[in-house]
């Protein structure tokens, strides 16, 4: 895993803003790293310049959200236009979003809704994110109908492809299911978070702790946080060095989270790739 990223920390170094762009996620997001903001703005910022753009979207989000920048929603929407037209889909659905706030042209917003949808939809045809954001338009009910079922198909997806925000959100889904009644929701959700916890997120072997508890019966404790709010890393989580109960394989907690690292990192490059394929397209 170090190894994997320390290829990326590389390549950053010699310009590749893909490979700083990935890099920056890992540590936004804290896995096969500790969450670090500051060094993760740092990362996409490499990644959005004059001449790359794989960054940009990130950038935005950090203005507009405040994180280890003063709010500046005219920089946000730049840099999220920059990467909308680069074919970020996220970036158009985050543009849209900021234009609907900002009182912005409905016909101009709902344009970007139908281009962040349609390349989703290409994106899942070879990506697990794909399916991951997907999702996301379905539960909040972005330019379709909102559909709880059908994203928490789509979020499935995303996790069985070894995509962390995936797992994150299908086990909140499941959780809701269980918190409503049904106990196989619980069973579901540790299940989904279980496969976050072994890429190294602690969010996750939290949020799998407790829908083990709440499924066993026993009194809940504060509901997880909600998929995107990555908690502090805390040097370790129920699910590594062997406190967690072994799989049905036999391998250990510190394995499983091994193999569980290496498959998320390979996510990412296949992330990078997609991009450079879109360069290329444009060229």
């Amino acid at each position: 895993v170090e190894a994997a990223a320390g290829e990326y920390e590389q390549s950053c170094e010699l310009g590749d803003a893909v490979s700083c762009s990935n890099l920056g996620e890992i540590y936004e997001i804290g896995y096969a790293r500790a969450k670090d903001l500051k060094k993760s703005l740092e990362l996409y910022q490499k990644a959005c310049t004059p001449t790359a753009t794989s960054g940009c979207w990130a950038v935005g989000r950090f203005h507009e959200r405040g994180w280890e920048v003063k709010v500046d929603l005219e920089r946000a929407e730049r840099e999220y236009r920059r990467a909308c037209e680069a074919d970020s889909g996220e970036a158009c659905q985050s543009l849209a979003a900021l234009l609907g706030k900002r009182g912005g042209k409905l016909k101009e917003i709902a344009k970007l809704n139908a281009r962040a949808f349609e390349l989703a939809t290409l994106q899942s045809k070879s990506n697990p994110y794909g399916f991951y954001v997907l999702g996301r338009y379905y539960r909040d009910g972005v330019t379709v109908l909102k559909d709880r079922a059908k994203a928490a198909e789509l979020f499935g997806k995303s996790c069985d492809g070894n995509e962390p925000q995936g797992c994150l959100s299908a086990g909140a889904l499941a959780m809701e299911r269980g918190r409503g009644g049904d106990k196989a929701g619980f069973e579901a959700a540790s299940v989904y978070y279980d496969k976050g916890c072994a890429a190294g997120v602690d969010e996750a072997c939290t949020a799998a702790a407790e829908a083990r508890k709440l499924g066993e019966g026993t009194a809940p404790s504060p509901s997880p946080s909600l998929p995107g709010k990555v908690a502090p890393r805390a040097g370790g989580c129920g699910c590594r060095a062997g406190a967690r109960t072994a799989d049905a394989s036999g391998a250990s907690g510190a394995t499983a989270a091994l193999f569980g690292v290496i498959a998320m990192l390979g996510v990412l490059v296949v992330r990078g790739r997609s991009r450079r394929r879109a360069r290329a397209r444009r060229r």
